[in-house]
Order: C-alpha cells, then structure tokens, then sequence
C-alpha cells in the first residue's frame, strides 16, 4: 500500500460478565426439575440465571430465558431435562465476586427407578 494506514476504531466495551457450570447430571441419570438456583455473591449489581438443558446426552443444548435473581438471592426457573448447565450474568466485572452457586432439584424420572424407592420406610 502506498502511504500510511491510519484507522480510528470505536469499540464498544461489553463488560458483561458471564459464568456458566460445565455439564451437571446430580449424580442421577434420568429426569429431574431444577426449580431454584440460589446465587451467592458479593455484590449491589442485579444478576440473573438461565438454565442450559439437554434431553440427549448433551448432543444439543437449549438455553431458557434469563431470570432476575430476587433480593435473597435465588430465582425459580423450573425445568425438567437429564443435563444441565447453569448460567449467571451479571451487567459487570467490577466488584463482582462471586462464591457459590447451590442448585435446588427433585427427581421426577422414573426409567432407572427399580425396587422400593427412597421415600419408602425400612420394615
């Protein structure tokens, strides 16, 4: 090129911050429903979850729709899959840290059930 490349670039920082589980199974290899995810961080920015869910063995994933996390820190999502993922946003990286993520789920399949199940009394 003949002369001096000059360019101004105008980019738009997204300090967006995303977090999300690698896949999850709960140690159960049949349906289940998370219903609550309770996000633990230190932070005065608004969070919001979104489950990434998979009915075959993680060959393809669908994500719901991002929940705000209320004031106590948790948000319902309710959802039944085999695999999961959990994701958090957060509008920020600055003074974000965040501690720990406590998933609530119930199972709720019933192909690897055999035999009594665990919410039957010992005789």
């Amino acid at each position: 090129m003949d002369g001096d490349w000059n360019a101004i670039i105008d980019v738009q920082a997204d300090l967006t911050a995303y977090v999300a589980t690698d896949w999850l199974d709960f140690g159960y290899k049949d349906y289940k429903t998370v219903t609550t995810v309770e996000v633990g961080a230190d932070t005065s920015q608004s969070m919001w979850v979104a489950l990434d869910y998979s009915n075959d063995d993680g060959k393809s994933w669908t994500r719901t729709d991002w929940v705000l996390v209320n004031g106590q820190g948790w948000a319902r999502l309710q959802k039944t899959a085999i695999l999961f993922r959990v994701a958090v946003k957060v509008a920020s990286y600055s003074g974000l840290y965040m501690d720990y993520l406590n998933i609530h789920w119930q199972a709720c399949g019933h192909q690897t059930r055999r035999g009594p199940g665990a919410d039957t009394a010992e005789l």
